[in-house]
């Protein structure tokens, strides 16, 4: 089913009534210096069917460019708190976020990512009526153009999420930003300040995966696409691929020691890659023919690419 990216203010309500009543559910997003991107995420939140949330705003970064966007926000919204430190990394924020909210129920909220009208409800739905639960997953839709959104496959289809069966949060069938955690779950998982360890700038969203699979936390999932993931050149995976490399290769070791070779084969294959897509990207240009596969969100970022 297709659901609009915003309600009308008639639909939305602080309520729901048939279920058991939790604190109002904290939503969380970090951010630094994408101002324009924070102002849509929060248009978002305002056009859930839940409005009984808190919106904590973590701002972090020296010269943090979205901070007097925040402060706008703030003094508009009493359900708003901001919070600053120009000395924090993005897992540093998350945890400050996580700390300073209050909510039973708690989902983290990229600032370059948007929210289906019905995403805290569903998610607040189903931990209020499964007290057994204590995560609760959607699916994803890309985009890149605002008017154009490219629905992704379930996340239960991929590889290694045989554990889902069984109700286990299993990697690759949950992401933090498609997800709602109950609070004691997090509390649970933390890891010095926090849930995320803050040693990770760009991967502490994996690596809390990662240690959340070995848990005996249970989860559910919910193959319906209510959230909007944004493609874009200042994504930090895109601006600092090798950083985004060798930190993926830091939580894969978490799991298993990869020897050298492995290691060394992990790093010969990114390159390779990274070098089949270049050449795709001329040859394309020059009306060649190419045998390289785009994934979806290559065809997002680079539409001249399409066939």
């Amino acid at each position: 089913m297709r659901i609009p990216l915003y309600a009308s203010p008639a639909e939305a309500s602080t309520d729901i009534e048939g279920v058991t009543r939790l604190r109002p559910v904290s939503v969380v997003t970090p951010t630094r210096s994408r101002p324009d991107m924070l102002k849509e995420a929060y248009g978002s939140l305002r056009a859930q069917t839940l409005q009984d949330f808190e919106y904590i705003i973590s701002v972090n970064g020296m010269n943090a460019k979205s901070l007097a966007e925040a402060r706008r926000i703030e003094s508009s919204d009493k359900r708003v708190r901001v919070l600053y430190n120009p000395n924090s990394n993005l897992s540093e924020a998350w945890n400050a976020g996580f700390e300073a909210s209050d909510g039973e129920t708690v989902h983290f909220l990229a600032d370059d990512d948007l929210l289906e009208p019905m995403f805290l409800e569903v998610g607040y739905r189903a931990l209020a009526d499964r007290p057994d639960l204590d995560l609760v997953g959607t699916d994803y839709s890309a985009f890149a153009d605002p008017t154009e959104a490219i629905r992704m496959p379930c996340l239960l289809t991929n590889p290694g999420v045989d554990a889902a069966d069984s109700g286990r949060p299993a990697l690759g069938a949950f992401g933090l930003n498609t997800s709602i955690f109950r609070r004691s779950l997090l509390l649970k998982m933390v890891s010095g300040r926090g849930p995320f360890d803050e040693s990770f700038r760009i991967h502490g969203d994996e690596d809390f995966f990662v240690r959340l699979s070995k848990s005996e936390a249970r989860a559910h999932h919910i193959c319906s696409a209510l959230v909007r993931y944004r493609v874009h050149p200042g994504q930090a995976t895109q601006r600092d691929q090798a950083r985004h490399f060798f930190e993926h290769i830091r939580v894969a070791n978490s799991v298993r020691r990869a020897s050298v070779g492995e290691v060394a084969a992990q790093t010969l294959w990114a390159v390779n890659r990274r070098i089949g897509f270049l050449g795709t990207r001329l040859k394309r240009k020059l009306g060649m023919g190419t045998m390289y596969r785009l994934s979806a969100i290559e065809l997002l970022m680079y539409p001249e690419l399409r066939v």
